[in-house]
């Protein structure tokens, strides 16, 4: 059962990050961002949805809704129970939801290092949009359009090939945006 994420579930909300999320933490130079996620404001915030199986909670899918797309955030399965399509029953539902509220959008990112999150969503019929360096951290975005009311559909996708990203250290964004303020000082000079 998919249900709304109450303030109960946030202890098993952040059992549920801590386990899907584990295998990245040694292969990342930040922790993945559902692991800093402060899970009682998590469920306050009404965004989040629980999948729960004989009363367990051993899934969670947040997502924001904005004018045009239904952004999905955070998508985790406790490892014991992935592989079974829960995962997709989730996305389902997002996309259901997306449907239900006349969006014809669902948008995501996630990290490039995690490759196989990148092969889950492309397997899902998302469609790469774009690559980019956010606080340090390479981001892969993706886009899926759903069916509208006439019952076309179709997905959004670049015109060019997409160039990797070029991620900097703290150090190098550094030196790089004071190097920018002295150009700006110079200017104005």
């Amino acid at each position: 059962m998919i249900r709304t994420a109450e303030m109960a579930d946030a202890p098993a909300m952040k059992h549920i990050a801590a386990q899907a999320y584990d295998k990245y933490v040694d292969q990342l130079d930040q922790p993945p961002l559902p692991l800093l996620h402060d899970y009682d404001e998590v469920a306050r915030a009404g965004n989040t949805y629980v999948l729960t199986i004989r009363q367990q909670v051993v899934g969670m899918v947040t997502f924001l809704s904005y004018p045009d797309h239904l952004l999905l955030r955070n998508l985790a399965v406790l490892p014991a129970y992935q592989r079974q399509g829960l995962g997709r029953m989730l996305v389902d539902f997002v996309e259901a939801e997306a449907r239900r509220r006349n969006l014809t959008e669902v948008r995501l990112w996630t990290r490039e290092e995690m490759s196989d999150n990148i092969r889950y969503y492309q397997d899902l019929g998302y469609s790469l949009t774009k690559k980019a360096v956010v606080d340090g951290c390479g981001r892969v975005y993706f886009c899926k359009t759903l069916q509208n009311a006439n019952g076309d559909a179709g997905h959004r996708v670049l015109s060019e090939p997409i160039a990797p990203s070029r991620r900097q250290t703290k150090p190098q964004r550094a030196a790089k945006n004071a190097g920018e303020g002295q150009s700006k000082a110079r200017q104005r000079g």
